[in-house]
């Protein structure tokens, strides 16, 4: 992508969180990831000078028992991730990437 990007080109990902039925439900989702996992990816493909992150965050589903998972990801989103997540699951990762020339 980086390739055929042009200076300030925005790429938005939205790929399941792993504690998420759909990333284990579908039989082709080979991976799953976490928070950090796709600006992780691109710094060690194009490094951390060529990019940057515009937006990061977990997408809950709105329904009332996503309450506690929601507090506690907003209060530390480590914790969340490292404690809470299979107890309280999040549904998807919303990561927003700009591309620098």
């Amino acid at each position: 992508m980086y390739r055929v990007a042009k200076d300030g080109a925005t790429v938005k990902f939205i790929t399941p969180h792993y504690s998420s039925y759909a990333s284990w439900g579908d039989p082709t989702h080979v991976h799953h990831f976490a928070l950090g996992s796709l600006p992780q990816l691109f710094s060690q493909a194009i490094g951390d000078d060529k990019f940057t992150v515009l937006e990061n965050r977990l997408k809950f589903t709105g329904s009332l028992f996503d309450l506690p998972g929601q507090i506690i990801y907003w209060l530390s989103p480590r914790k969340y991730e490292k404690y809470f997540a299979w107890n309280f699951p999040t549904n998807e990762i919303h990561t927003t990437i700009q591309f620098r020339k």
